[in-house]
């Protein structure tokens, strides 16, 4: 990825969540990486003060948001 072109595509509140959406971007050949303010783990509330970013080449914005659109969407009933 490219560091000059990389956006935050979206937050999280949970580690987990952002690593799960991670985790799914990349099993559809999407290079990402989670990015936390929170002293390597160390200072967790750190992280909760501008979220845990999700961050992604710019060129692939459209494709990502469209994956996790697909993942985040509710069930049907």
């Amino acid at each position: 990825m490219n560091p000059d072109q990389a956006i935050v595509l979206t937050t999280y509140s949970l580690l987990s969540s952002a690593e799960s959406a991670a985790a799914c971007l990349t099993a559809n050949g999407i290079e990402c990486l989670v990015q936390a303010d929170d002293c390597g783990g160390m200072l967790a509330p750190l992280a909760l003060d501008e979220g845990i970013r999700l961050v992604v080449d710019a060129d692939q914005e459209a494709q990502a948001r469209e994956i996790l659109a697909d993942v985040e969407a509710p069930a049907p009933a």
